[in-house]
């Protein structure tokens, strides 16, 4: 008997260890019943992560005894100012602005659109296909401010 209650010990260990290094912005996958799900860590309720799911369909609880995995999001190196504009172009090419700015993510809103779209760094689905303007409505990048410089001089 001493055996099992050991071996419960641990098991439930190892999912409170995980759960504790859950903050927020953080991409958690959660394991209910047969299906895995994923989604980001939006604020704590009674104890409990919500989680609002990949592609926008809908949320879950994230608790001690279902969460399997956490990832933390990547920092964007040069994260985009509030204000600038990007270009989403996945065959669709939809122009946005970026209204909000967090250090994980942000707040994008679309033409298209009337509320603002949430955008995770580390989200490939969003990122691979987001392109930052200058200024001047073009492509930011390194060799167009120098050519621009050296233009003005």
């Amino acid at each position: 008997m001493a055996e099992k209650n050991a071996q419960r010990s641990k098991r439930a260990a190892r999912p409170k260890s995980l759960f504790r290094q859950i903050s927020k912005g953080d991409l958690v996958t959660i394991h209910d019943g047969a299906v895995e799900r994923r989604g980001h860590a939006v604020s704590q309720e009674y104890g409990n992560w919500v989680l609002v799911l990949e592609r926008n369909k809908g949320t879950a609880l994230a608790t001690p005894e279902n969460a399997v995995a956490v990832s933390k999001p990547k920092k964007l190196a040069p994260p985009p100012k509030v204000g600038q504009r990007l270009v989403y172009d996945d065959g669709r090419k939809s122009n946005g602005k970026v209204v909000e700015v967090g250090p994980r993510s942000m707040h994008v809103l679309f033409e298209n659109s009337m509320e603002p779209s949430l955008i995770y760094f580390d989200d490939p689905e969003w990122m691979d296909y987001i392109t930052f303007k200058g200024a001047g409505g073009r492509p930011h990048s390194g060799t167009v401010v120098a050519a621009e410089g050296r233009r003005r001089e």
